[in-house]
């Protein structure tokens, strides 16, 4: 997993779903994505998920990532450009997105949130992919 090649303080942030995926809080995502940048990973964006007493949930449309790599881009363009734009799609769909009204409008199943009057960022972390160099 090329999760793996991140530093040991950033992975122990992570949530990490029994599928293998790794999820970290909203604060946490600008230092993942410099650290991928750093150890020469491309960063291909990521998507936001809930976890909670409720379960765990995707919200796939709400997602954020890179354009693919250019048939003549080196290695060490694409990471830096996949970073940037990987990091400026987050920061759009973060500006942009009421994660409130998301978790408590998509998700029938978590009105016990809504009784308790939870807020979204109690529950909301953030799952980035990732590509190592082939060959």
């Amino acid at each position: 997993m090329e999760e793996n090649l991140l530093p040991t303080e950033l992975l122990n942030k992570a949530s990490i779903s029994t599928g293998g995926e790794h999820a970290w809080k909203r604060q946490d995502i600008p230092n993942v994505i410099a650290a991928a940048k750093a150890v020469g990973l491309a960063n291909l964006g990521g998507q936001v998920q809930y976890q909670g007493s409720f379960g765990t949930m995707e919200s796939y449309w709400l997602d954020f990532g890179s354009s693919e790599k250019e048939l003549l881009e080196s290695w060490q363009h694409y990471v830096k450009r996949s970073a940037d734009e990987t990091l400026d799609g987050f920061t759009l769909l973060c500006d942009k997105t009421d994660f409130d009204k998301d978790l408590t409008e998509k998700w029938s199943h978590v009105s016990e949130v809504k009784k308790r009057n939870i807020t979204a960022s109690e529950h909301l972390w953030f799952i980035l992919y990732f590509a190592e160099e082939e060959g």
